[in-house]
């Protein structure tokens, strides 16, 4: 499949004479998965959802690129091929053309070997970007699309995303995971002289004052940045794809921010993002 890509906020095609194909772009990453196998059963049994969550988890993928470069002769391939060690080095985000709408966080493994063909005309190399398991959205939900970002006109993305993720107030509130897989998010509690508990599918954490509530990294700090976490009860969660019912237990109008980064197994569709 040949179609170009941005990496490192620069774009394949920013380089004179090369071009890109993809070698080996898999769909679904590796589950990650023990096994034991009885000896008086069939086939065996796996432990993937035997975790606090109930789900699986899965490994990083492997993205092949294959650069192709023409030059003039030896000397100008060199020069080419020097701008591109340059590119490939390190880690960033990487984004397709034909899925603009995520982003993959990547990093180049492996050594990059090439020979030059045709009396250094040409030469052929392939790169290996090992990417984290699943695609985010370029844009953030709490702000939304930018004016820049590679949107079709037609695309029917609400540009005031943001408020799906606003509440005030005790009571049940519904929060949609627009991505394809579980997602742990940040919550921002504000409003608050009294202890507040927030609660998803059973699984519930109060917090004494304003605070910032980040189920990804297992924190809560103040608004200044400090550690609340000896003075929390409870546990952290996961918003599950689709609807999700958050209770806020509250004697008072808190305010209540959700952010995540929706998680894509490949790509997303327009209407892959419609939340009401």
């Amino acid at each position: 499949m040949r179609a170009g890509f941005t990496f490192r906020e620069q774009h394949s095609n920013d380089f004179e004479g090369v071009t890109v194909k993809t070698n080996d772009r898999p769909i679904r990453p590796e589950t990650k998965e023990e096994t034991f196998s009885l000896q008086n059963s069939d086939g065996e049994r796996s432990f993937a959802c035997a975790n606090p969550y109930g789900h699986e988890f899965y490994e990083s993928k492997i993205y092949q690129m294959e650069i192709n470069v023409t030059a003039n002769g030896l000397s100008d391939l060199q020069s080419k091929i020097t701008k591109l060690s340059r590119w490939i080095m390190g880690s960033g985000i990487l984004i397709f053309d034909d899925t603009p709408l995520v982003k993959w966080t990547a990093r180049i493994v492996d050594t990059v070997q090439y020979m030059p063909e045709h009396g250094g005309q040409y030469a052929k190399f392939v790169v290996k970007y090992k990417v984290k398991p699943f695609a985010e959205l370029i844009f953030s939900i709490m702000e939304g699309p930018c004016l820049d970002d590679e949107i079709l006109l037609d695309d029917d993305i609400p540009l005031d995303i943001g408020e799906y993720f606003s509440f005030e107030g005790a009571g049940s509130h519904v929060v949609k995971n627009i991505g394809d897989v579980p997602v742990r998010p940040v919550i921002t509690v504000t409003r608050v002289t009294k202890p507040v508990t927030i609660s998803v599918a059973g699984t519930s954490i109060t917090v004494p004052k304003n605070a910032e509530i980040d189920c990804e990294n297992y924190t809560v700090r103040d608004l200044s940045g400090k550690s609340l976490m000896k003075e929390i009860q409870g546990d952290f969660f996961e918003l599950t794809v689709g609807n999700n019912v958050m209770k806020v237990t509250a004697s008072e109008n808190v305010e209540i921010e959700v952010e995540y980064e929706p998680r894509y197994i490949h790509s997303v569709n327009a209407e892959d993002m419609r939340l009401d």
